[in-house]
């Protein structure tokens, strides 16, 4: 059904969460569980309210025209909620107009071009992305024959709706001749394209860098995220707890703490929260090796010790800092293994908030990765200099190997090493066309940004640009 696309969904479904904390558990807990899965509850960002509404007001006149002739360009560092903002914003106005999409005003349309096999793999992928084009499909189309076919779609004066479309990473399509983003921006001056286009990427001068001709001849309308301030990340940390009713489980001057100290660096939300469960994480290991010696004090409270204090989450920024529980097993993988660890949490982060992949997903952009890094290596570019003395001599060189196979051994390997755990059967069955959709899972004492720490240290400089174009210490 053509209804049913996972672009209807704009904080991603996929992750299957827990719908509540363990019934009877204690405010430590509730708190551990909010921390995780209060984006995906309460399903409404916090302290980007200003730039939503500039978002809204450039869909909204594209909608209202038919159309713009200028992009919006959105801005800023990692972690600062530029997609999540818009996917928000697209989901009010979907149900705002209401009705199945094929009667609604307008179709959207996102695309992440970090997970696109190659820049001009973008016209094929918006292909599959229209039902008036999809239905058509017959086999893959040539990067051409996809263009032509968009560029007949948007020169059609009888289509009626507006194509909304969102280019996530923008500056993954970058070429040395720059023919695709032309490709991409020229359709905003077509006058039957009724197409209203964003382009999200983490630096501020790409149009004028790399788009002179974007920049002068068709204008760029600018939404920057600047990073989050003290008091923005405070106001998060709160309406997380509240999403379990643990709101006493840190006390207000802790959290003060840490939403000072992240603000003073990257100002990144994610960062924030890692901190906040880094301290509950260490109270419950405490508490967990002398279960039935702490009996008295506060009940609300699994140790009795009540609210995590500003001394533990002190302890606990310290702690992050000085230990990487991922870093040692990760840095002994060899290339290929962590460049597939590098694809689930690439598809992780762009799922924000959550826990769970779909192995389906990450197997398509580990294929990815591997298109990149045969390009990289096609045109002499050594994507990793430490494998010249890698126990894996060949982790580097691209083989023409089908990527499913190889990632059933990563996956039994993550499982051996407590790094990831299949959810719905063992990774034997993760592949089998048969079996439910099976999802991967961190282990306990690793997640996202353990894995991301990690790499960004001891990575190559693939891994490293991947992650730096969506994420910075």
């Amino acid at each position: 059904d053509d209804d049913d696309d996972e672009d209807e969904m704009p904080i991603s479904n996929l992750a299957q969460e827990k719908d509540e904390p363990p019934a009877g558990a204690g405010l430590l807990t509730r708190a551990a569980w909010s921390l995780k899965a209060g984006l995906q509850r309460t399903r409404r960002l916090f302290g980007r309210e200003e730039e939503q509404e500039d978002v809204r007001d450039f869909v909204t006149a594209g909608l209202q025209h038919g159309g713009l002739k200028e992009v919006l360009y959105i801005s800023g560092m990692p972690g600062t909620g530029k997609t999540a903002s818009v996917l928000e914003v697209m989901d009010q106005l979907r149900q705002q107009h209401g009705g199945p999409r094929r009667t609604s005003p307008f179709l959207f349309i996102h695309v992440n071009a970090m997970c696109l096999s190659s820049p001009g793999a973008i016209f094929g992928e918006i292909c599959r992305k229209v039902p008036g084009i999809a239905r058509t499909l017959r086999g893959s189309l040539t990067e051409s024959q996809a263009y032509h076919t968009l560029t007949r779609y948007f020169t059609d004066a009888n289509r009626r709706q507006v194509i909304v479309l969102l280019v996530d990473e923008v500056d993954c399509l970058v070429t040395q001749a720059q023919t695709v983003l032309y490709r991409l921006f020229d359709w905003l001056s077509v006058p039957e394209a009724k197409l209203t286009m964003m382009a999200i990427a983490n630096t501020m001068d790409l149009p004028e860098r790399l788009l002179p001709r974007v920049a002068s001849r068709l204008g760029v309308r600018r939404v920057n995220f600047l990073p989050y301030n003290r008091a923005q990340l405070t106001s998060i940390l709160q309406e997380y707890l509240k999403v379990g009713n643990a709101e006493e489980a840190i006390r207000d001057d802790a959290i003060a703490l840490c939403a000072a100290r992240v603000a003073g660096s990257t100002g990144d939300a994610r960062k924030a929260l890692q901190v906040c469960r880094r301290a509950i994480d260490l109270r419950l290991q405490a508490w967990d090796g002398q279960k039935g010696k702490n009996a008295s004090g506060d009940e609300r409270f699994e140790d009795g010790r009540g609210p995590i204090s500003l001394q533990e989450m002190t302890f606990a920024e310290g702690a992050m800092l000085r230990a990487n529980p991922a870093k040692l097993i990760i840095s002994e993988l060899s290339t290929k293994t962590r460049w597939m660890l590098l694809a689930i949490v690439l598809e992780m982060r762009q799922r924000q908030g959550a826990l769970t992949l779909p192995v389906g997903i990450a197997v398509r952009r580990y294929a990815g990765i591997l298109a990149m890094a045969k390009r990289r290596q096609l045109i002499g570019t050594q994507a990793t200099a430490e494998d010249d003395n890698d126990d894996d001599a060949d982790g580097w060189e691209i083989k023409e190997e089908r990527p499913e196979i190889e990632a059933l051994g990563f996956f039994e390997r993550f499982e051996v090493l407590a790094i990831l755990r299949p959810i719905f059967g063992g990774v034997r069955g993760c592949l089998q066309r048969s079996n439910p959709e099976p999802f991967l899972e961190f282990g306990d004492s690793v997640d996202v940004d353990d894995v991301i720490d990690t790499l960004l240290n001891v990575g190559d400089e693939l891994t490293k640009d991947l992650l730096r174009s969506g994420h910075q210490e």
